[in-house]
């Protein structure tokens, strides 16, 4: 089996990437890693700011206050994960790391074809 996506691209026995190779049958493990954001305290104390000062006629600044906290909320639960890497792990090297940034679904892609090739061999 063989693949291209993107720039990474395999010919069922060679993984090639940026000016990087690998041979697939020398891949013990490959998985997909990712860093997560912390939950915005932040935004929580600028909704209860927010409140309070709806409370004492303040409305308009209040709402604004809110929904800003609000929608960094929503940002936040949209992009909790990022720095997506796949790690491909050999046993005579350090593991080799194809960045994704905050792409995950190329990067489950890009996992599962370099899964499919393995099973292949």
């Amino acid at each position: 089996m063989s693949f291209k996506l993107a720039n990474i691209e395999s010919t069922g026995k060679i993984l090639k990437w940026n000016g990087n190779s690998v041979a697939i049958n020398k891949i013990n493990s490959v998985d997909l890693t990712y860093s997560m954001r912390k939950f915005p305290i932040s935004s929580l104390v600028c909704i209860a700011i927010g409140v309070v000062l709806m409370g004492i006629s303040h409305w308009f600044f209040g709402l604004c206050l809110a929904a800003l906290g609000g929608l960094y909320i929503y940002w936040w639960s949209k992009h909790r994960r990022f720095n997506y890497q796949v790690n491909l792990r050999t046993s005579s090297t350090e593991p080799f790391i194809l960045n994704f940034g905050e792409n995950a679904e190329f990067g489950d892609r890009v996992k599962n074809a370099i899964l499919d090739d393995m099973a292949e061999l």
